[in-house]
């Protein structure tokens, strides 16, 4: 049975807030975190909110756009953030190793339509 609930984001405290509990909810892989919104909606802040509480405040976090996948890492934690925005066919998810990555550290993806059917297996996941 998986919880669920909304939350309106009207502010940067508010998408600072959210980052910060959606990070201390990150667990060992297999966790996905999917980001849907239109352009401009704050996807990417809200991964940098994120990234910031789950590794640090000195990493610095940029939308993967055009290279689809940043890794950030810390000592021994790892967090991958991929931004899908750019790919039309679920085929080009084995390109990027999509299925091997959700079982070697927390991903967070952007754009997340291709893949929601590849994560609806995993239990510890977000949807946002």
């Amino acid at each position: 049975m998986y919880k669920s609930y909304t939350k309106s984001i009207s502010s940067l405290k508010d998408t600072s807030d959210l980052g910060t509990s959606i990070a201390q909810m990150i667990t060992d892989p297999p966790f996905v975190i999917a980001i849907v919104g239109d352009l401009g909606a704050g996807k990417t802040t809200l991964c940098t909110k994120i990234v910031h509480k789950y590794l640090s405040k000195t990493i610095q976090v940029q939308s993967p756009t055009f290279n689809l996948l940043n890794i950030y890492e810390l000592g021994q934690k790892t967090i991958y953030h991929f931004d899908l925005y750019r790919l039309k066919e679920a085929n080009e998810l084995e390109e990027l190793g999509i299925e091997d990555a959700i079982y070697q550290a927390p991903c967070i993806f952007e754009w997340p339509e291709l893949v929601l059917p590849k994560i609806q297996y995993i239990k510890n996941r977000i949807l946002i």
